[in-house]
């Protein structure tokens, strides 16, 4: 079961570990998200094509309607939502909800797949309220358990979005607190989730948030500017997995080891 830990072989081993060896979002060198780390993401939405776009099914539909409805968001915003709940849905389809092995090698099976994480939800004093929704429906579609931190400073209608994410899907609202509060919390290990703790900024961070984690490499702050492009949101919520297995013993196939790569592509 799997190799050694020094160098990376593109699509066969990406490789990344998940403790202090991970850094921000932590992308696989040699996986399929690794190239996005260099670079950042600008929103490409347009407000007339998503007003098309039909209201999703389910809790998700449940909350947007709720949402305009009790005005947390506008028009505006909940077309664009409906255009994210849907680019969510066809990314889980596509990239993040299903196990892939590229090199197809009957002597070895190389899984890469997504695993959802605990994210921390730091919603700032100048936090969109349609911002705030559309990250808590991508953590509701990639199964992803969140705690949500709220600026004390955050708008109304800010927090009638936070209020209606949190009571729709049962996420837990760990408080009202000020940047100095939040950074202090982070620093002491407050939010910690096994090793070290990821924080979902929505909005902007002050310096201190920054400086007060500088050394603690285990806590991701990512402050990427929030989009409607599941393909890029989605990767917030998860950790990528890399299981490299050898199919045979001294080259007779193994059934047992055949068996275990199929369940976990499955």
């Amino acid at each position: 079961m799997n190799r050694g830990i020094t160098g990376a072989i593109v699509q066969r081993q990406p490789f990344g570990g998940w403790k202090k060896s991970s850094v921000g979002l932590g992308s696989k060198a040699g996986g399929p998200n690794y190239l996005m780390l260099f670079g950042t993401w600008e929103d490409a939405v347009d407000v007339a094509t998503a007003a098309r776009v039909p209201a999703p099914e389910g809790t998700v539909g449940e909350l947007l309607a709720d949402a305009l409805d009790r005005k947390a968001v506008t028009e505006s915003g909940y077309a664009w939502l409906k255009a994210a709940a849907a680019s969510d849905a066809a990314a889980w389809d596509a990239e993040f909800g299903t196990p892939k092995d590229q090199t197809g090698l009957r002597s070895e099976a190389n899984i890469f797949r997504y695993l959802p994480t605990g994210v921390v939800l730091r919603v700032g004093a100048d936090a969109e309220p349609h911002h705030v929704l559309r990250t808590v429906i991508a953590g509701h579609t990639a199964g992803a358990g969140a705690v949500i931190s709220v600026d004390r400073e955050a708008s109304k209608q800010t927090r009638r979005a936070v209020k209606l994410a949190a009571k729709t899907f049962g996420v837990d609202v760990e408080k009202n607190e000020s940047e100095e509060e939040f950074a202090a919390a982070l620093a002491e290990g407050q939010y910690d989730q096994g090793v070290g703790a990821r924080v979902r900024a929505v909005g902007s961070l002050s310096p201190v948030v920054w400086e007060a984690v500088a050394s603690r490499p285990e806590v991701a702050l990512l402050d990427d500017p929030v989009t409607g492009s599941g393909r890029v949101e989605l990767r917030h919520w998860v950790k990528e997995q890399s299981v490299s297995m050898t199919l045979h013993r001294f080259g007779n196939p193994s059934p047992q080891f055949k068996a275990l790569a199929d369940k976990l592509k499955a």
